[in-house]
């Protein structure tokens, strides 16, 4: 992901109005989401989370714990600990249990099944 994929937006920024520092962060704060989320909800198996039914869920958990992360990035810089946001706990939830249910997904002989994700129909 990049901060073109809704966080700059989520945040209120606009490109002209962005410094290389805030830029940086920014990704900082996006890579840390990515890595919470993925690992809340297991690990990218290499096309899991760009998925149909998977990869919109993702983006929006993704860019609202950046967009905590960059907000508040005093508090845990102190280390104090931020509560994740209900956005993201609930999307969390949900992509927990569209990753468990393709670990279900095996056919007769054995061969992992491609379905799509976001309608639950084989």
């Amino acid at each position: 992901m990049t901060i073109k994929d809704g966080l700059e937006d989520l945040l209120g920024y606009i490109d002209d109005d962005l410094t290389e520092e805030m830029k940086a962060r920014m990704i900082t704060c996006l890579n840390a989401a990515e890595s919470f989320v993925q690992g809340s909800v297991g690990p990218d198996d290499g096309n899991f989370y760009q998925k149909n039914g998977v990869k919109n869920l993702y983006t929006v958990a993704c860019n609202s714990y950046a967009a905590t992360l960059f907000t508040y990035a005093s508090t845990i810089a102190v280390r104090r600990v931020n509560n994740v946001d209900d956005v993201c706990r609930s999307i969390i939830g949900q992509l927990r249990g569209k990753y468990d249910a393709k670990d279900d997904e095996v056919n007769n002989d054995g061969t992992e099944h491609q379905s799509d994700i976001s309608n639950g129909v084989n």
